[in-house]
């Protein structure tokens, strides 16, 4: 069986797609400022900004577990 068709990748993927149809288009707020240490570069606080950007896997997990922003989970 090749990995890809393996029923735990097809439900990862089913899942995945169920997340970008709930989040599509979501952003930042365009006021939304913070230090590098937690969004990263000004290039990188604007990527939240464009709706549906590729993120890369570091800056996703650097918003997730900011420890100031509202509904903090980390």
């Amino acid at each position: 069986m090749d990995v890809d068709e393996t029923p735990a990748r097809i439900r990862l993927d089913r899942a995945l797609d169920g997340l970008a149809v709930t989040f599509r288009g979501m952003t930042a707020r365009g006021d939304e400022v913070q230090c590098d240490c937690h969004w990263g570069s000004e290039e990188e606080l604007a990527l939240l900004k464009v709706p549906d950007a590729v993120l890369d896997p570091d800056l996703l997990h650097r918003t997730w577990t900011a420890p100031d922003r509202p509904g903090h989970h980390a």
